[in-house]
């Protein structure tokens, strides 16, 4: 009892120094704006939250996504409202009980001072502090994995129907947050088939069948809810194939590469991955086939190149194993330029050392092998699962529990050995830590500069929201870092353009297009810069040169159409508009202005047609509300352009109406009452 009470008052200690280490990051982070501006998946996360929270809780479509977290926030918006502060503290605080499960697991299962050690080290882990710090599922994964551990150090000392349930629904939970996850299953039922001789075989079957009912109550709702809404009994997502895909076919890496180049976003891939896959095949499909049909062309891939997949096998091998955190958006980096204390613990506490530390520990706990392999099982599975698709710090980062355990024992193995003056076993720990660290610190194409991606995503999200003076700001960082990243001179371009400073717009674009010439969006960005600025023969060159790149550039056929509507060549406009809806034929924008169109020509109840389909998309567009209040006016349904503007200043989008519109109105419904305006 004394001892299980020392693992407990030593699990509290480490969990408070934890805490208080990651409030310290987030405080320091909270100055910046990386705080309050989502990006990357992360910001596919917050408005899937948002909109969860607002009342769409069941949803309308299979999982794409790991649907876990999303949830997770969306709970923590329901009872506490919309707030940065409080899903960073929450994470914060399930970080902290990381770092106690760890030190209790590790002290169950090796020795008390490694799990003080494993936890300690958890609570210093300079990643760790980062990935609880973001709106990122990160966090839950080494949540859910430092949990884990906790329960098979509990069974295994003693297995009881509750607690194996309660490992079930972990698990559970813990493949709703990362898919792979699920390979751990098989592994953690047999060691429970196995791992305990008190009976015979068959009886013990009963613990693995408690394991599966745990994840069953979990997943098969989900399952269930997939079916009622998407067609298919789904378990988690329906994304295993686009990533296999993206980790194994032709363009791979061993990294993130999209499925189509500059629309790496949550926002683009679901849609890509179908778009592709049915225009291949030429026929609709549901999200399991299109999962299907991308583990099939990568499955063929692999097959007819062999060796060129057994050699990225075994590089996507070495970044796993290497110092970098390697990044989509969110950079590690990036955020040690802005936290002092994640800079300082960096500079120790990180993958390049724990890794070589942790190899070293396997080997020397490998005559214990018959207590640990299911930590072994759960390491190995972990990283494998990993490997097989892409590497990114924050995929990997679930490992990180298990193999601190094996680091600490490591760590511990080197120090009784040095006590002991066993030249022996410090040879092979500096030969064995040697060569991991060597390996860890190896050389890498890392490509763009991590930070440059990181403030590159900022400056988009700033942009986004209007923050003009940020956006700048952090595009100007991004073109320190890179400054051949055209993406990011076309987004400076455009957010100078958005805030009125059109001159600093076009030569920011002409810088792009100095690096770049043949991107049509540079082209197509211009033409929208030049004809602000009046000069429409340059615009209508620019929007055609991006044309004569890419005939279907729905920014240039947008802005071309403008130039010959505003010159009142309604009839060759028409068709422009056309062509730029069919290319983003769910953008109200575009719909809006062929609405308008139809409309000058007379085209009255085409245009109203149209002005609708704007509005299925997004109710609140101003410009369809007005203009289509104003077509049925001039078509001849008084009644109905009466009803629109009355509803329209009754609604949320009335409130925000300027003076001279709120006039306008005024007058439209005076005339419409046939009562004199005021």
């Amino acid at each position: 009892m004394n001892r299980i009470g020392g693992i407990v008052g030593y699990s509290l200690t480490l969990a408070l120094l934890a805490f208080t280490l990651r409030l310290v990051h987030l405080i320091e982070v909270s100055q910046t704006p990386f705080f309050e501006v989502p990006i990357g998946d992360g910001l596919s996360y917050y408005r899937w939250a948002v909109e969860i929270a607002s009342g769409n809780w069941l949803g309308d479509q299979t999982f794409y996504q790991a649907p876990f977290y999303p949830y997770f926030l969306a709970l923590l918006r329901a009872f506490f409202g919309e707030s940065f502060w409080v899903p960073r503290l929450a994470q914060i605080a399930l970080g902290a009980a990381s770092c106690g499960l760890l030190a209790f697991a590790g002290a169950r299962l090796i020795s008390t001072r490694v799990g003080v050690l494993a936890g300690a080290s958890l609570a210093l882990y300079a990643p760790a502090i980062y990935y609880d710090g973001l709106l990122q599922k990160a966090s839950l994964g080494l949540f859910f994995s430092s949990a884990l551990l906790f329960f098979v150090a509990r069974v295994r000392t003693r297995a009881e129907p509750g607690w194996i349930l309660g490992m079930g629904m972990l698990l559970g939970c813990f493949a709703l947050t990362r898919e792979n996850a699920l390979i751990l299953v098989p592994w953690v039922a047999l060691w429970l088939w196995l791992g305990f001789g008190d009976s015979s075989r068959v009886r013990q079957l009963r613990w693995p069948g408690w394991l599966l009912l745990g994840i069953s109550l979990v997943l098969v709702p989900v399952g269930l809810r997939n079916q009622a809404v998407g067609g298919r009994f789904l378990i988690t997502t329906s994304q295993a194939g686009p990533n296999f895909y993206i980790g194994n076919g032709p363009q791979a890496t061993g990294r993130y590469v999209p499925l189509v180049p500059r629309r790496g976003s949550p926002r683009f891939e679901r849609d890509d991955a179908r778009t592709l896959a049915e225009t291949q095949l030429d026929r609709p499909l549901d999200p399991a086939a299109v999962s299907s049909f991308w583990l099939g062309r990568s499955l063929e891939h692999i097959a007819e190149h062999p060796l060129d997949w057994l050699r990225l096998m075994n590089y996507k091998a070495y970044l796993f194993w290497h110092a970098n955190e390697g990044v989509d958006t969110d950079s590690f980096e990036a955020y040690r330029e802005v936290s002092k204390s994640l800079d300082v613990l960096a500079l120790v506490f990180h993958f390049g050392w724990l890794a070589p530390f942790g190899l070293f520990g396997l080997w020397t706990t490998r005559m214990r092998w018959r207590e640990l392999w299911p930590v072994y099982g759960i390491l190995a599975g972990l990283a494998a699962s990993v490997v097989v698709f892409y590497v990114l710090g924050r995929y990997r980062a679930p490992i990180v529990p298990p193999l601190l355990l094996f680091s600490s024992a490591g760590v511990f193995a080197l120090v009784d050995a040095g006590r002991r003056a066993d030249w022996r076993v410090l040879a092979t720990g500096i030969v064995i830590v040697g060569l991991g660290a060597g390996l860890a610190h190896g050389p890498e194409d890392r490509g763009t500069d991590a930070r440059a991606i990181t403030y590159f995503a900022l400056g988009l999200g700033l942009f986004e929201r209007g923050r003009y003076p940020e956006a700048v700001d952090a595009l100007e960082q991004t073109l320190d870092w890179a400054p051949d990243f055209s993406e990011a001179r076309r987004l400076l371009g455009r957010t100078h353009q958005a805030s009125g400073d059109l001159e600093e717009s076009e030569r920011e674009l002409r810088a792009a297009l100095e690096r770049d010439p043949h991107r049509p969006d540079l082209h197509s960005a211009l033409g929208a810069t030049l004809a602000l600025r009046g000069d429409a023969d340059a615009a209508r060159a620019a929007y055609e040169r991006a044309l004569g790149l890419e005939a279907g550039n729905s920014v240039a056929l947008q802005g071309l159409a403008r130039l010959r509507f505003e010159a009142g060549q309604i009839a060759e406009a028409i068709p422009l508009f056309e062509r730029a809806v069919a290319a983003r034929p769910d953008d109200p924008d575009f719909l809006s202005n062929l609405a308008v169109a139809h409309a000058a020509a007379g085209a009255y109840t085409e245009a109203i047609e149209v002005f609708e389909r704007a509005l299925r998309i997004d109710r609140n567009h101003l410009g369809a509300i007005l203009n289509r209040a104003a077509t049925l006016e001039r078509a001849g349904r008084g009644e109905e352009a009466l009803s629109a503007y009355q509803r329209l200043l009754a609604s949320d989008a009335g409130s925000q109406l300027s003076p001279a519109l709120l006039d306008q109105i005024a007058s439209a419904i005076a005339r419409l009452e046939r009562v004199p305006a005021p």
